[in-house]
């Protein structure tokens, strides 16, 4: 273990109080194991979040010792409560006000606001710090699919997420192709865009599809349009009335589709269950015991619990023109479908029928997905980041 510097990491973690409320915080949970990989290069570590409950939460986590705390902002104010980005900032500047050199990282691009917010109060009072855009998805884009490219949703996020990157040190993207976009959309040097692959942990069993429940299907995702949850409901609905009557597909997730989807399934009296947010642990239970993981949207960036259920064994079958970098190889580690009904349905019904196959598709896509995504691969790269990004501020502070 490498002695750490004089240095303070923050990261913010916007509170979701649909999922939040629960045993932990899930969004830290899930990116923990990386993030303790991180702990030998800084003195502290401080997590930022509006979340109630989240230094216990924290020490729960992470336990004594760590040289991480929690700077809990207005508990209990979310949604529209929320504290206003500058007010977020301030406060984490007063957090910091001794420290030497501060490095930000993102959770997310969607966080730009509140990130640029953090910077401009550490910069306005004279506090070093380096800046991580890290995302896994082009938050712009989403916009762009929720609300329409020339909303003024769209502008602000486009706005945003440039600001968010021409002010960033190092700007990490899970592919190579969301790394080119943003390259081009906000010109960015090519040396301050580095590749990370959205992380998998390696303790994820890889389950056999023998052991597996040939009667469950999972489908994960934010419920909105862009996610086509709409096509596996009626794809379900066409399966043959003895394996509808065998299967179930759990869909995981929450949004404002939810209510009309519910309402499809049961017109179509589709067997299609909607279980809302999970905690990422409850979820990987689930992916280690379905028969096929499903997903039919264009899901942004490398979805997490599509990479999770592929390592733990699942065969999954996804939309042909999502972005997933070739994880997703066409008869060698899942399928890809046309986006219609009768194209999920049709394919759900052989793969169910063909245990052997399930098996091949499932094997494969778990060594893939560890060789590319596993933690020994993801988590030097991180650090290399992290090194950099300290050492460039610790310079610019000893010449000034």
């Amino acid at each position: 273990m490498e002695p750490g510097p004089n240095a303070t990491l923050i990261l913010h973690f916007p509170h979701r109080p649909s999922a939040g409320d629960r045993a932990d915080s899930p969004r830290l949970a899930r990116e923990w194991p990386l993030l303790r990989r991180l702990l030998p290069l800084y003195s502290r570590v401080i997590v930022v979040s509006t979340e109630p409950g989240l230094p216990e939460r924290l020490h729960s986590l992470v336990g004594e010792g760590s040289g991480c705390a929690a700077l809990v902002v207005n508990p209990n104010s979310a949604g529209p409560n929320a504290p206003a980005p500058a007010a977020i900032g301030h406060m984490v500047a007063r957090a910091c006000a001794e420290d030497s050199v501060v490095v930000v990282r993102t959770s997310g691009l969607h966080n730009a606001a509140v990130s640029l917010a953090i910077i401009a109060a550490l910069s306005g009072q004279g506090t070093p710090v380096g800046l991580i855009a890290r995302g896994s998805y082009l938050w712009s884009r989403a916009v762009a699919s929720q609300f329409g490219p020339h909303s003024p949703e769209a502008d602000e996020a486009g706005r945003l997420e440039g600001e968010l990157c021409r002010r960033a040190d190092v700007v990490v993207g899970t592919s190579s192709d969301m790394l080119q976009d943003l390259s081009w959309r906000y010109q960015l040097h090519p040396d301050r865009c580095v590749m990370i692959p959205r992380f998998v942990t390696t303790d994820i069993p890889s389950v056999d599809a023998s052991e597996r429940n040939t009667g469950l299907l999972v489908a994960e995702g934010r419920l909105i349009a862009s996610q086509q949850m709409e096509l596996l409901v009626r794809g379900m609905a066409m399966l043959p009335t003895e394996l509808r009557e065998r299967t179930t597909l759990e869909v995981v997730g929450d949004g404002p589709e939810r209510a009309p989807l519910e309402r499809l399934a049961a017109s179509l009296n589709a067997p299609v269950r909607f279980m809302g947010d999970l905690h990422p642990r409850d979820l990987l239970t689930r992916l280690c015991a379905c028969a096929i993981y499903l997903q039919a949207g264009e899901g942004p960036g490398q979805p997490a619990a599509l990479l999770e259920a592929m390592a733990s064994g699942a065969p999954v079958l996804v939309a042909k023109g999502s972005e997933l970098d070739g994880l997703v190889i066409h008869g060698q580690t899942g399928l890809r479908l046309d986006p219609t009904p009768e194209a999920y349905a049709l394919a759900i019904e052989e793969a169910l029928g063909d245990a052997d196959w399930r098996d091949v598709l499932g094997a494969s896509a778990a060594r893939t997905i560890r060789a590319t995504c596993g933690m020994e691969v993801v988590a030097p790269k991180e650090l290399a980041v992290h090194r950099r990004v300290i050492a460039s501020v610790s310079s610019a502070r000893a010449a000034a």
